[in-house]
């Protein structure tokens, strides 16, 4: 998003202004962020990418979370976490059962 940003003469928060001037103009930001995460996570499955750069990136851009697991007596907790951002249409999983069914 910086450098789409930057190749027209715009900080990146104008990019948010934007956004909430015109509903178009949201939804094509956040088709792009699907796209980017997209791109992250396949990059990293298919080794283009490196895995904890991946991990970083998807934790800082895309809302990613570690999964925390407390054990409270005889009984196992888990905290659910949001694997993505919640954006990701199911084109992702789809292609992300492909990749792992071919590994």
């Amino acid at each position: 998003m910086t450098e789409f940003a930057s190749k027209r003469g715009y900080a990146r928060q104008r990019l948010t202004e934007f956004a909430q001037a015109s509903e178009k103009f949201s939804d094509a930001l956040k088709r792009m962020k699907d796209i980017q995460e997209y791109k992250i996570v396949i990059g990293a499955l298919t080794g283009k990418l490196n895995p904890t750069f991946a991990i970083f990136t998807l934790k800082n851009v895309a809302g990613w979370r570690d999964r925390k697991e407390i054990q409270h007596g005889d009984e196992m907790f888990k905290q659910i976490i949001v694997v993505s951002s919640g954006k990701v249409e199911d084109e992702l999983g789809k292609r992300l059962g492909e990749v792992a069914d071919k590994t």
